[in-house]
C-alpha cells in the first residue's frame, strides 16, 4: 500500500491488481498491507483509457503466476511506470507521478466517505462540512475535490440547506430578511444561494404576520414600545414593517 512519511513524501506503489467494483470506483490490491478503494474521476494525471489499460495488465496473472508482461502496454501506461524495479517481481511499479496521483485519489475517496456519513444524518452546507473535515484530519485539496464531486451530483446544496435551514429557522424564531440573511451568511452560504434562499422561503411565508408574531410575543414581556422596537429591529424587520405592524395593532 502507498506510505507516507514525517516528510509527506509517498513511496512508489507496487501494484498487484487494479480491478472496478462499482461504477467508477476501483479497488487496488498493493503488494503489501490491505486494499483500498478510490474514484477515477478524483485521478488527475491518469486517464480513464489508461486505468483500464492498467487494470488489464494485473488482470493477466495470478497472484502465485509470476511478473506481469508489459509488452503489449501503450508507451503512455509505460512512462507511469518505475521500470528500474525488479522485472520478475508480481505486478507493476508505479513512479512518482503516478503513486501520487493514486495517493490522492484514495484521499479524496475517503473524504468523500466521511463527507457522506455526515450528510446521512443531516443537510449539510459547503463551509461547514469542510471544517468538519478539516478538523477530522483530512487535507484541504483532498477536501474540496471530494465536495466538488459531492456538489456535482447535487448529494451536496448550499441552496437546499439555506431553504431547509430557514424553514426550520421559523418554527420557533421570529425573525425578518435582513437577520436571516445575516445568519445564512456567517454560516458560510454565499450572497447568490442566500438571496435565492430568502426570496424562496417569502413565496410561502408572509414577513408582515412573522412581524405581528414578533410583535405580540415581545408585548408579552415588554412594556416600553421603544425598546420593542429596538428588538424588533435586531430581529431583522425594517423600520416601515415595524410601524406598520405597531399601527394595525
Amino acid at each position: 500500500m502507498l506510505v507516507e512519511d514525517s516528510s509527506s513524501q509517498s513511496v512508489n506503489l507496487h501494484i498487484l491488481g487494479i480491478q472496478q467494483t462499482l461504477p467508477g470506483v476501483y479497488e487496488i490490491t498493493p503488494d503489501a498491507g490491505s486494499a483500498f478503494f478510490f474514484r477515477s474521476s478524483y485521478l488527475q494525471e491518469i486517464s480513464g483509457e489508461l486505468l483500464d489499460e492498467m487494470a488489464r495488465l494485473t488482470g493477466q496473472f495470478r497472484l502465485d503466476s509470476g511478473p506481469v508482461d508489459i509488452s503489449s502496454a501503450s508507451e503512455k501506461v509505460l512512462a507511469l511506470l518505475d521500470q528500474s524495479e525488479d522485472p520478475d517481481m508480481q505486478g507493476i511499479f508505479l513512479n512518482d507521478q503516478a503513486s501520487k496521483d493514486f495517493s490522492h485519489a484514495r484521499k479524496c475517496f475517503e473524504c468523500e466517505k466521511a463527507a457522506m456519513n455526515y450528510l446521512a444524518r443531516a443537510e449539510q452546507n459547503r463551509f461547514s462540512l469542510t471544517q468538519k473535515l478539516l478538523k477530522k484530519g483530512f487535507e484541504k485539496e483532498p477536501v474540496n475535490d471530494a465536495l466538488d464531486y459531492l456538489e456535482s451530483i447535487s448529494y451536496l446544496d448550499d441552496f437546499r440547506f439555506a431553504c431547509a435551514w430557514l424553514r426550520s429557522r421559523s418554527i420557533d424564531h421570529y425573525e425578518g430578511r435582513v437577520r436571516q440573511t445575516g445568519e445564512l451568511l456567517s454560516r458560510g452560504i454565499s450572497r447568490d444561494d442566500t438571496k435565492a434562499a430568502v426570496e424562496e422561503f417569502y413565496k410561502s411565508h408572509s414577513e408582515e404576520e412573522i412581524c405581528r408574531l414578533a410583535y405580540n410575543k415581545l408585548r408579552k414581556v415588554k412594556s416600553d414600545e421603544e425598546k420593542i422596537k429596538t428588538a424588533l429591529i435586531r430581529q431583522g424587520f425594517s423600520f416601515s414593517l415595524i410601524k406598520k405592524i405597531i399601527i394595525k395593532e
